[in-house]
């Protein structure tokens, strides 16, 4: 898969890395789209410790395409945001599944009961 590298020289390239599988409490996500953020930018100069080659991005949006151990697998197809690690600069990312929350309405929401205000009419949410 493709990804963003943050490379030994402060140097980010696109490059082929391997596909993440999913641990014990992950989500595997297929990024839609990746958020760069001040943290990032603290990896980059230095001011993290994290060790280099690293995949950017703290940040994602996408839908959940596989999930590790503990969690449940009909949240596979959940479209997401999430809170990484690191990685979201990539076309997948891991996430702890309690930082992915999905954005499924309940099924019933389209059926809840119209509000009423004083006169009868209809009141807007």
């Amino acid at each position: 898969m493709k990804a963003v590298l943050l490379d030994t020289e402060d140097r980010y390239r696109v490059t082929e890395i391997d596909e993440p599988a999913p641990g014990p409490g992950q989500v595997a996500v297929k990024v839609a789209y990746a958020g760069i953020q001040w943290g990032d930018t603290m990896v980059r100069d230095g001011l993290f410790p994290l060790p280099r080659p690293f995949v950017p991005g703290f940040e994602a949006s996408g839908h959940i395409i596989a999930v590790g151990e503990g969690v449940d697998p009909a949240r596979i197809g959940t479209p997401v945001t999430a809170l990484t690690t690191g990685g979201a600069c990539a076309e997948v990312a891991l996430a702890p599944a309690a930082l992915a929350p999905g954005h499924r309405r309940p099924a019933a929401a389209h059926r809840r009961r119209p509000r009423l205000g004083r006169t009868g009419r209809l009141r807007p949410d």
